[in-house]
């Protein structure tokens, strides 16, 4: 079972840190905003804090308020401050500091932001846009700081536009790759985006960050392919809290909504924008730079879905109704408000016929209301800017939608309104009247119609279908009517099976838009039409059709198709056994169900014994799935035709022959190219483009034709036939462009002219579905193809767009040259296609000659120059989509490319930096691709390392410089001998640029370089066996130029990492040498040598080359050196510092173990000041130590004796000074390890030595080391305070000697005090403790500065909570006196102890020491009779007196609370009995000094208990009375005690809930006491207000009008006092009483009356008095009471 003891250290351990445990400290240490975790871990305090304080310094400079922060957070004691050793006071107030420097510095900085060297904004931008870990931490910080309401609007701006252009480059970047890749990196772009805004958006308030926010969304909606599922929940996430954002919020609506799918808004969004005022003119604005269709059309649908009725009709009655009428007008407002283009209104009017249509079906609903929709379409069609866009509409809805009421048909141009019965008949059947008047009035236009049409399936629409349609539609209805349209001579029903006019009108019927109800009529019309007749003819004219009307969304039609082809199948398998029986079959409608031949030939039909196999082996097996699933038939018949197998289906096909697949396929295709209808050919290429091939038919073959014709075909005239036959144009001809195969070397040429240049503009449907079907098959193109596509698709990239259309084709090559896969040749091909400047460039010229800008005028014109570059530009990103480290091949081109862009840049007179980025990071890319290639298989000849050079070396474009410096690590890595050469100006450049970078990014560049290329330098110069002095000074001479301009936080990194790369045993000598000898005044140049040669071991910095003098001797000699030096100089302030500091800087060189063994033998000089410096050595190394290595435990300890023989042996102040310093950190880090040594040491610190010495330094520095002494010993510290307590205490005495305060030895003392009370409080007791608060209230009272009252009050506060309790409450009692005598301050001290005594306690140990703490406060109550009786110059203040008093009530308030009624209630009579007691020898004005404390505390008791105390009123009750009976306000005293007495009667009152005061004998004697008051105060205008106020109170207290009548008599009576001043506060208290209870208290009015008339002629000031409470009774009353006073 776990021991106490071992739950205690579980707990100290998990709350505690090690400051031993170097990986947690280095862990804790690595976590930084400024640098890498790596570099962060390896920084020293020094490093940190002269960044800091240079930094600080040009803050003081620009702001003097920063100077307050010199003495704390940038003090040189700050670099030695450590946290984890601070007390939780100490870090409280440290965190003070921090935020009002913080507070200081973000109020500051932005008006100065332009004087500070900020990194390049691009900078910013392309780090967010490549760095997830920047693009966090720039989004937190911003977000945080706008939680905290500490933003600004131009931090705000800036985050909102460095996140935005990040987010649109990390969009950019995932849209290289193919289709897959791209999509999952949009996505993590989306996942890494939306949180951040999600947060953003949540943050009410500030609108600068929503703006930001809409920004973000705007960019994201607009280059992501975002789900309409993601794009709603973005928008609601908008419209969540927008109220000040609404108009920018709107215009991030439109944006969304534009790419939405579906234009429905859900239901948040919706009713977020129907709220906001003036929607339609903001709508309008926006409408001139942004497109709000969609949005609009979302707010309309919403509209729409409002006004639909709710089941039961009227049920929510006129409010319901007038909501609706309200969304009614806001549709038609949007609608004339000219939003929508005309194709947008149609789909609105569409949708509104629709829900119509569904409103009208539902028999269950009746109305007494017209519909809302229905009266908005009224209004519509009449007006003048979208009306007829409304008729024509309605006339084309009239035939889809048969329940739209007669209100709405009425609305169609081509019919006249039904007429309304006058004679009171049933509505239905005025309607079934009207109807078959309309059946007739059609029939006799159509019965007169000729006979001379031969098929209804001609290319163009007879005249005489839409009439037969009407009046087949209208029969369809009627069976009596549907068999007279039948008999119509014109269809030829009675030669239908030798004519194709009876069948081709039903089958254009069922393909119609017409209603589900009017095609399945038509269906069943054939179908029962074949039954009844013989199969005398091949029918096969009505399977494409069948197959289509099979594919219908209406199951009742697919339900009539199958009834059909069943029968069909039954005829033609009866027929087929007959077949040898009979005649061969008629082909019904060959050459004339299509017209005259066309061009590409007459249909293809099949056998007879082919369709009959068709339709029983192909088409029956599946009609169920097809009746149960629209979508089941083209995968099915698909599967079929191309004869893949599928086991799964076994059972639903059967066995066809290849000859019979043909037949069938060639057979649809032909149907499909001769078919007039669009709607049909649309169906049915969904079936035939999932079929590549059958037989030796393939699809791209059959179907050309079709193709052929829609190429030449007016797009305008495909759209019409379209739009006629209801189907989108643009899934037509995307279903045309399908028809073409990959492996088709036709189908290839049709692609490649479909997206010639000038496509987009000729043909738009045609040339954007060829793009898309392009990217969908290219991996099947062959290669050969792939190359001849690739050529147009560049061509139309670079060509000048001059339109919309040619930009529109160049997006779409570009994508699609970014989308695919391109293969080596193809991306080869185009760098060798680039202009010829770049193959000239290796012709025989003169290297000076080629680089004059005449020479290459002369090779490209400059005209060409802008074409030149856009094409380079087009190749360049191509290959960076293409992956370029998966083709070598294209090395050598880039880096031709890159010699040419030098001089496309002379020629073009602009820095051409993106195209040079892309070439350096696609040969990088390359190169570092040939990293794990035998070196053989690289070929040398493509890299130009001069070239390389010359580019950073042209440049001042960081980002070049970058991706060259990255470009030449990476050659180092593959072929470092092609580079060795150029190195010199390769880091001579770089410190002109690159290193002056102040980024992590080129920090990270110059480290891989310099790790890749300068250790290949040095291991080739040995091994050429020059010697490389000469050279590698070179190079670091390259350095060493370039310090000054190295960001300081990383210029000892990169030299720290020049030296190990160079070798730091060789060449840090030089380095030295040549830093020294560039900045020879520059004494941080100097400093910053010392640093970079400590990171180095002994061994480097003092051995160079092949010395014969071992390290030790030098280190002997160089120090014996110093320390002969220090002997000579010590009149010299100047060299004696300097030889400090080298016999520091010599002694940190040994570790401390072997410096603390070597001290004996240094500590034997007999200079003091070398003895002191290497103890000031020690005990800075001692500071510094963090290990819990035991060699220096060991050693020093074994020191310590060393150094209590110094202590008590030397004479030198300074010398012992430094020795106990020495001894106090040992003892800190070390003491518990050896407790025998520290007692040893702890007898020699308290003795006449140290502690008893006379100099007070001594006394000081003995009573820091004592303290930590009572921390490493604790309870082996006891025997020893006997002595050391007394003398303490005596050191206290004299630091606060008036003039010759000490506050250092008054901190030291109390440091030691605190020591004692946490590790040993018991031991603090009796007269110990008396001594001490005795010290401590006249330390309070020597004011010797805030630091000493601070320490001197927390010592006291762990005294209050470390001793015994009744200890403490002893001592402060015997105390008291002594505290009384030296002032508020030390009364102060005083109470803080008690208070915390009382707080710390339980309830039951405060209950056991009542007594005392009673006689406690008895003693404070009697202060202020000490002090005015008499007073005296000695005596407290007023104001002093008040702030005790108010102290001592709130620690008595805080006894209360700990002690129960009993307890507490005789106490309360003994302080009543205690001041009020007539038996006190005292006179008159003691007695009221006495009474005036008591009711100050009774007032905050009353005030603050309030109603559970109301007993205890009447406990003082009678002294109050005697107390206003009896007083005299003769003086100030006196006044002061009937105030308090007032001002406690009114919280009594106001707080009585138990009805103490109804009681008559509570009641009677403190009213007349108040009331008679007024007499006495009438004439005081302070004291006057207080007495009417309780008077008030005490009236509210009860409800009883007996009472109210006591209290109202004598004030009348006092109206007709002889004093005027006597009747003013009558009427003034009356006044209040009225205004305070209204009704309730005039009751009394018939008795206020006699006296309101009098005091009404009264003199003036009374008259004006009791006319103002005359009006406020008529207020209250609502009556005039002038007649009652008459």
């Amino acid at each position: 079972m776990t021991s106490t003891l071992a739950l205690q250290l579980a707990q100290i351990r998990a709350k505690s840190t090690n400051s031993l445990d170097l990986k947690a400290q280095k862990k804790a240490h690595s976590q930084s905003l400024l640098f890498e975790p790596r570099t962060a871990a390896a920084q020293d305090f020094d490093i940190l804090y002269q960044l800091c304080h240079e930094g600080y310094m040009e803050l003081c400079r620009l702001d003097p308020r920063f100077t307050d922060f010199s003495g704390t957070l940038f003090s040189e004691q700050s670099k030695l401050e450590d946290r984890t050793l601070m007390t939780e006071s100490q870090n409280q107030r440290l965190d003070i500091v921090l935020e009002d420097f913080l507070g200081l510095t973000l109020k500051f900085l932005y008006p100065y932001m332009h004087s500070l060297s900020c990194p390049p904004r691009h900078a910013i931008v392309y780090t967010a846009s490549h760095d997830q870990a920047f693009f966090a931490a720039l989004n937190g910080f911003v977000l945080k700081v706008s939680r905290l309401r500490l933003h600004y609007p131009a931090l705000l701006s800036f985050w909102a536009s460095v996140t935005t252009e990040a987010t649109a480059s990390m969009l950019d970047q995932a849209r290289s790759g193919r289709r897959e890749t791209q999509t999952q990196h949009q996505e993590d772009v989306v996942m890494r985006v939306m949180p951040i805004l999600n947060d953003a958006l949540s943050i009410e308030g500030i609108a600068d960050l929503r703006i930001g926010c809409y920004m973000i969304l705007a960019i994201l909606s607009s280059k992501a392919t975002l789900g309409d599922e993601s794009l709603g929940s973005i928008m609601e996430a908008v419209v969540l809290g927008w109220e000040k954002t609404s108009h920018a919020g709107l215009i991030c609506l439109a944006v969304l909504a534009q790419k939405r799918r579906v234009p429905h808004l859900s239901n948040r969004v919706f009713k977020a924008l129907l709220v906001l005022k003036s929607l339609e003119g903001d709508l309008q604005v926006l409408k001139q730079q942004y497109s709000v269709e969609k949005l609009v059309l979302g707010i309309i649908f919403g509209i729409v879905d409002g006004l639909r009725k709710a089941p039961g009709g009227n049920q929510h009655g006129k409010s319901r109704r007038s909501s609706k009428i309200d969304l009614s007008d806001q549709l038609y407002t949007l609608f004339e408000a000219d939003l929508l283009s005309r194709s947008s209104v149609t789909k609105s009017i569409e949708y509104m016929l629709s829900v119509t249509a569904d409103e009208a079906s539902d028999q269950s609903q009746t109305s007494d209301f017209p519909s809302p929709l229905t009266e908005t379409l009224q209004r519509l069609a009449a007006s003048d800017s979208v009306g007829d866009v409304v008729r024509d509409n309605v006339q084309r809805s009239i035939s889809m939608h048969a329940d739209l009421p007669q209100s709405i048909r009425a609305l169609d141009n081509s019919t006249q309104p039904a007429q309304v019965s006058e004679t009171g008949d049933d509505p239905s059947s005025v309607m079934l009247a009207s109807d078959k008047v309309s059946f007739d009035s059609v029939m006799m236009s159509v019965e007169s119609l000729r006979e001379d049409e031969v098929s209804f399936l001609l290319d163009s629409e007879p005249t005489a279908f839409p009439p037969l349609s009407e009046a087949f539609a209208l029969a369809s209805t009627s069976p009596n009517d549907l068999r007279t349209f039948q008999g119509i001579p014109f269809l030829g029903k009675a030669v239908a099976m030798r004519e194709p006019l009876f069948f081709s009108f039903f089958i254009r019927l069922w393909c119609s838009s017409r209603s589900a109800q009017v095609r399945t009529t038509a269906l069943v019309v054939v179908s029962d039409h074949l039954a009844k007749t013989d199969l005398v003819s091949d029918v096969q004219m009505l399977l494409p059709y069948l197959l289509y009307a099979l594919m219908d969304h209406s199951r009742n039609v697919r339900q009539s198709s199958k009834d059909l082809v069943l029968r069909l199948a039954s005829k033609y398998r009866k027929s087929q056994e007959n077949s040898e029986k009979g005649p061969q079959k008629l082909l019904l409608g060959q050459g004339q169900i299509y017209g005259v031949e066309k061009s590409d030939g007459q249909p293809v039909w099949l056998k007879f014994d082919e369709v009959t196999k068709f339709l029983n082996d192909l088409l029956v097996p599946h009609l169920e799935e097809c009746l149960l699933d629209p979508n089941y038939l083209p995968e099915s018949l698909a599967t079929s035709l191309s004869g893949a197998s599928q086991r799964s289906r076994a059972s639903k096909h059967k066995d066809m022959k290849v000859s019979l697949r043909q037949a069938v396929f060639a057979f649809l295709c032909s149907q499909v190219t001769h078919t007039p209808l669009h709607n049909v050919k649309l169906r049915l290429l969904t079936i035939l483009n999932h079929v590549r091939k059958v037989g030796t038919l393939t699809r791209a073959k059959a179907l050309m034709p079709l193709f052929t014709r829609c190429v030449e075909e007016n797009e305008a005239e495909l759209r019409n036939g379209c739009i006629k036959d209801r189907i989108e144009p643009e899934q037509y001809v995307k279903a045309l462009v399908g028809i073409l195969s990959p492996a088709d070397r036709d189908s290839i040429v049709a692609l490649r002219n479909a997206i010639g240049p000038g496509m987009r503009s000729k043909a738009p449907l045609l040339s954007v579905a060829a793009f898309q079907r392009l990217r969908d098959v290219w991996s099947a193109i062959d290669p050969e193809f792939q190359s001849t596509l690739a050529e147009r698709l560049m061509d139309l990239c670079v060509q000048e767009a001059k339109s919309e259309s040619s930009v529109a084709e160049q997006d779409d090559a570009t994508e699609t040259l970014e989308t695919v896969e391109l293969s080596s040749a193809t991306l080869k091909a185009f760098v060798e296609s680039l202009p010829p400047l770049i193959n000239h460039l290796e012709d025989s010229s003169p290297a000076s000659k080629k680089r004059k800008t005449g020479h290459v005028s002369s090779l490209l014109g400059a005209p060409k120059v802008k074409d030149a570059l856009r094409r380079i530009t087009v190749v360049l990103e191509i290959i960076s989509a293409s992956r370029p480290e998966r083709h070598p091949e294209l090395l050598k081109g880039h880096f031709q490319l890159l010699a040419a862009l030098k001089d496309y840049r002379n020629l073009s007179g602009s820095e051409l930096g993106y195209l040079e980025i892309m070439t350096l990071n696609n040969a990088s890319s390359i190169i570092d691709s040939l990293k794990d290639m035998p070196s053989s298989h690289v070929d040398r000849s493509a890299v130009r390392a001069d070239v390389l050079i010359e580019c950073v070396g042209a440049t001042e474009n960081p980002q070049v410089q970058q991706a060259a410096m990255l470009l030449a690590s990476n050659i180092a890595s593959v072929a470092p001998e092609l580079l060795l050469h150029h190195i010199m100006p390769l880091f001579t450049f770089a410190g002109k640029g690159i290193m002056r970078n102040n980024d992590e990014y080129s920090a990270h560049i110059i480290e891989k370089t310099m790790a890749t290329v300068i250790p290949r330098l040095v291991e080739s110069l040995h091994k050429r066996k020059i010697d490389p002095v000469v050279s590698i000074s070179e190079l670091l001479l390259s350095f060493v130029a370039a310090y000054k301009d190295i960001p300081l936080q990383r210029r000892q990194d990169i030299f720290i990492s020049l030296t190990n790369r160079v070798g730091a045993n060789d060449y840090l000598f030089a380095l030295l040498i040549l830093l020294v000898d560039k900045y020879p005044d520059d004494h941080k140049v100097v400093e910053f040598a010392t640093r970079l040669t400590t990171q180095q071991d002994c061994t480097t910095q003092l051995i160079k080359g092949d010395d014969a003098l071992s390290g030790r001797s030098r280190y002997g000699r160089i120090l014996e050196q110093v320390f002969t030096l220090s002997g000579r100089v010590v009149h010299d302030e100047r060299s004696k510092g300097l030889c400090a500091d080298a016999l520091d800087a010599l002694l940190r060189l040994l570790s401390l173990d072997k410096f603390v063994e070597a001290l004996p033998e240094l500590l034997q000089r007999t200079d003091s000041d070398i003895r002191i410096n290497i103890l000031l050595s020690l005990e800075n190394r001692l500071k510094e130590h963090r290990s819990s290595q035991l060699p220096p435990q060991t050693a020093c300890l074994a020191f310590l004796p060393h150094l209590m023989s110094i202590i008590e042996e030397s004479d030198h102040i300074l010398l012992r000074q430094a020795a106990m310093t020495c001894t106090d950190q040992i003892i800190e880090k070390f003491g518990k390890k050896d407790i025998a040594v520290v007692t040893t040491a702890a007898t020699t610190i308290s003795g006449p030595q140290c502690l008893g010495a006379t100099d007070a330094s001594i006394h000081i520095s003995s009573l820091i080391c004592l303290a930590t002494i009572v921390e490493v010993l604790r309870e082996a510290f006891v025997p020893m305070i006997p002595a050391v307590f007394p003398r303490v205490m005596d050191h206290l005495a004299t630091s606060i000697e008036e003039g010759v305060e000490n506050p250092r030895l008054h901190n030291a003392v109390y440091t030691f005090v605190t020591a004692l009370l946490v590790y040993l409080p018991w031991i603090v007791h009796g007269s110990s403790l008396d001594r001490l608060l005795k010290l401590s209230y006249e330390s309070a009272n020597a004011e010797i500065g805030d630091a000493c009252d601070q320490l001197r009050s927390d010592a006291l506060q762990l005294a209050a909570k470390s001793v015994e309790p009744k200890e403490c409450l002893l001592a402060l009692d015997r105390t008291w006196t002594f505290a009384m005598a030296e002032g508020p301050l030390a009364i102060k001290e005083f109470l803080g102890i008690l208070s915390l005594v009382i707080e710390r306690e339980a309830k039951s140990a405060v209950a056991k020491q009542s007594d005392l703490l009673a006689n406690l406060f008895i003693k404070a109550f009697d202060l202020r009779r000490i002090q005015c009786s008499p007073r005296t110059q000695e005596s407290y203040e007023e104001d002093e007196i008040e702030e005790v008093e108010a102290a001592v009530s709130d620690s008595l308030i805080a006894m209360v609370y700990k002690l129960n009624d009993s307890v507490f209630r005789p106490i309360f009579i003994g302080f009543s009995e205690w001041a009020n007691s007539p038996n006190l020898k005292l006179d008159k004005d003691a007695r009221v000094q006495r009474q005036i404390t008591w009711w100050t505390f009774q007032l905050k008791f009353f005030a603050t208990l309030r109603s559970i105390v109301t007993s205890y009123v009447g406990l003082t009750l009678d002294d109050a009375v005697a107390i206003l009976n009896t007083i005299v306000l003769e003086n100030t005293d006196s006044r002061l005690l009937w105030r308090r007495v007032i001002l406690t009667l009114h919280s009594a009152f106001e707080h009585d809930q138990d009805d103490f005061f109804q009681t008559p004998s509570h009641f009677g004697p403190i009213c007349a006491a108040l009331v008679s008051q007024l007499h006495r105060c009438a004439a005081e205008d302070i004291l006057l207000p207080d007495l009417i106020s309780a008077i008030t109170a005490l009236a509210t207290t009860t409800d009883s009008p007996q009472q109210h009548k006591s209290l109202c008599s004598p004030l009348l009576q006092l109206i007709h006092h002889d004093s005027v001043a006597v009747k003013l506060a009558a009427i003034k208290c009356q006044m209040s009483l009225t205004e305070k209870l209204g009704e309730e208290w005039l009751a009394q009015l018939s008795e206020m009356l006699p006296a309101i008339s009098e005091g009404m002629e009264d003199e003036e000031h009374v008259e004006i008095e009791v006319r103002k409470w005359v009006k406020r009774i008529e207020e209250i009353l609502g009556e005039d009471i002038g007649p009652m006073l008459q």
